[in-house]
């Protein structure tokens, strides 16, 4: 550093590679005053010293120290303080590690998840191929409750409720925003309201929770569909007239898992959504070959 008994703003912030108008906010919180100001034009100028806490000030800033804890570092010049402002920066530090690594987590899953839905939207396989395959055992967090489950409304309440709720109690959602209609399929698109149960897949736990429960391994009979979900219900009789052709037994209410919906940002006619009915084969259905390879969810 060159010998000179003062240096503007604009020095200061060359030499210690501070930016103005951090040097000026720091003036602004009392944290790192000027020198002296120019009466005729209120320049700021810094002494060498105030060089020097410029540096200090850039250093503790580097380890995740507040404001008022460098105010105080600066001022006292305390290791046991150091060392205490230094411990609250780190468990700050770490809780937001924690909360950047699950928002990079979530964005990973929705970048699979739109990925998905980009290939169902490109195949012509949409809205015309059912398949029968198994569905892993799953760990699923839900409520299940009656309410407003009309088709040509969107159940948004019960979407907010279960994310704030499993969000609170801590468990990692894997997989998309699912409902299993307990009552007939066909209620939800001439009655208001049902029984209605909504989950997310978590990752398996063994910590024992009243909405927590395990959905066992089963064979499944499913077809994806694209459109809102008032256009849904031709897509059930699809799968009803081709469990009777194949004497496929439905043996469990029917699932909708909202592979791409509204949370997703997209037109209601762009909304994909996987609708399937737990199954058992009768004999003279052996005709038909569950996939060996299970699906990722249900």
């Amino acid at each position: 550093m060159k010998e000179k008994a003062y240096y503007t703003i604009g020095e200061l912030s060359d030499i210690c590679g501070i930016s103005k108008r951090n040097l000026r906010f720091y003036d602004e919180k009392g944290l790192l005053k000027p020198s002296k100001r120019d009466s005729s034009n209120n320049y700021r100028y810094y002494s060498e010293e105030k060089a020097i806490d410029a540096l200090k000030i850039k250093e503790l800033k580097k380890k995740g120290l507040s404001i008022s804890d460098i105010k105080l570092l600066v001022k006292k010049k305390d290791l046991k303080v150091f060392r205490n402002a230094l411990n609250q920066s780190i468990t700050a530090l770490e809780k937001e590690k924690q909360l950047i690594e699950e928002q990079i987590r979530q964005s990973k899953a929705s970048y699979s998840a739109v990925s998905q839905s980009l290939i169902y939207l490109e195949t012509a396989q949409v809205n015309r191929d059912i398949t029968i395959d198994y569905s892993p055992e799953t760990y699923v967090y839900f409520t299940n409750y009656r309410c407003n489950h009309h088709a040509k409304k969107l159940f948004w309440d019960r979407f907010a409720e279960l994310t704030q709720l499993c969000e609170e109690d801590n468990f990692q959602i894997i997989g998309p925003f699912s409902a299993i209609f307990h009552e007939h399929y066909f209620n939800q698109f001439f009655f208001d309201e049902g029984q209605l149960e909504v989950f997310y897949p978590i990752t398996p736990t063994n910590v024992k929770h009243p909405r927590v429960r395990i959905i066992e391994k089963r064979l499944m009979m499913s077809k994806i569909v694209i459109g809102n979900y008032q256009s849904l219900l031709s897509t059930y009789v699809d799968l009803i007239n081709y469990s009777k052709e194949n004497n496929l037994q439905i043996i469990g209410p029917n699932l909708e898992e909202y592979l791409c919906d509204f949370s997703f940002g997209l037109h209601e006619d762009d909304w994909i959504t996987r609708i399937a009915f737990p199954i058992i084969m009768n004999d003279d259905s052996c005709t038909l070959h569950p996939k060996k390879t299970a699906l990722k969810h249900f």
